[in-house]
């Protein structure tokens, strides 16, 4: 990949520049010099970038990977935060199933790649003339993907713990969690919206909080 002065078109390239240093304190009975490599200086924290960057790439260069292509993993989490980064920077879709022995942290970070993928994806930011995430849509993919693992898990707890299943329950209970939010973040939004958008924009926009609130599209 060509570099300019320090400057890197985008995250893939700092996949691998991890600084290596030498390890002094806990070496220093045995002979010889030893070295680390910090790997959680890759732009996904993890050595899992090399990794995926490797396998994506080599798609790509037999073919099997094109644009318009989705990517599907299943994955526990480092794995799957690396190859949604990369489809989103690459501009591919990105399908994630997550195992049901995945803790709450690794899915919670799925959860704010796919968030913050689709809100950049929105904002147009632009780099070199290019938009920073192409596949800003993946973020969707993603909470999809989690969402439907989650809602499965409660089902399935539910009917083994109890040996029925409420919708009822189910419901109120996402009812609970959702509605405080979503009338947080319109009460936020709606006065700036007032304040900024045409009146046209302004009207699309009182309809699709209107959509919103009974859940329509």
């Amino acid at each position: 990949m060509d570099r300019n002065d320090g400057i890197y078109k985008n995250l893939l390239e700092l996949v691998g520049q991890t600084p290596m240093v030498q390890l002094n304190v806990i070496t220093k009975d045995f002979p010889g010099n030893y070295f680390a490599k910090l790997e959680m200086f890759n732009p996904g924290q993890s050595q899992k970038d090399r990794i995926a960057l490797h396998i994506v790439e080599n798609a790509e260069k037999k073919g099997i990977l094109k644009p318009g292509s989705t990517i599907v993993e299943t994955t526990s989490g480092n794995t799957g935060f690396s190859l949604a980064m990369i489809a989103m920077v690459k501009g591919y879709k990105c399908k994630l199933a997550v195992s049901d022995k995945s803790s709450t942290d690794k899915i919670d970070g799925l959860r704010a790649i796919a968030v913050i993928s689709v809100i950049l994806y929105h904002a147009k930011i632009t780099l070199f003339s290019q938009n920073v995430l192409d596949g800003g849509f993946l973020g969707v993919d993603i909470f999809f993907v989690i969402s439907g693992y989650l809602i499965s898990s409660i089902i399935l707890k539910e009917k083994t713990n109890t040996g029925t299943f409420s919708f009822t329950n189910f419901y109120q209970r996402r009812a609970r969690r959702i509605l405080p939010a979503l009338f947080f973040v319109m009460i936020l939004s709606y006065p700036m919206a007032w304040f900024y958008l045409l009146p046209g924009s302004f009207i699309d926009f009182s309809r699709s909080i209107l959509s919103s609130l009974i859940f329509s599209s």
